[in-house]
């Protein structure tokens, strides 16, 4: 079993949060391309959800990254994002969550990518 023992965790979806697809808007982004289960996928960074993350981490945070479409998915994106340094733990995103309550008291948390804030 794997304590974690830090009260501070925050979870971070991949697609569309970190890595954005289909972005032709934004010229002075260079797309990446990953193999996405052996088909060619382009990944855009989300600069400020990665400028989110970094800080997070700096603050002692317990960063896990997760994705709809698998770990091994996660973890490229992670990878070519060049955020080892950055995360904890990769992993698949839950599908489902046993739990009392219907209410999600987590803080949920999107900045919108404009073209003003790439850098």
């Amino acid at each position: 079993m794997i304590v974690n023992k830090n009260e501070n965790r925050i979870e971070i979806d991949v697609d569309q949060t970190l890595a954005m697809h289909n972005v032709e808007d934004y010229p002075s982004i260079t797309p990446q391309t990953i193999d996405y289960y052996g088909m060619p996928m382009m990944i855009t960074p989300h600069h400020e959800h990665i400028r989110l993350l970094k800080s997070y981490k700096a603050r002692g945070f317990y960063i896990l990254v997760h994705s709809n479409n698998g770990v091994l998915h996660a973890e490229k994106v992670v990878k070519a994002l060049g955020l080892e340094d950055f995360v904890d733990e990769v992993c698949t995103k839950a599908c489902k969550y046993v739990d009392d309550t219907k209410e999600d008291t987590r803080q949920w948390v999107y900045l919108h990518m404009k073209k003003e804030d790439v850098w």
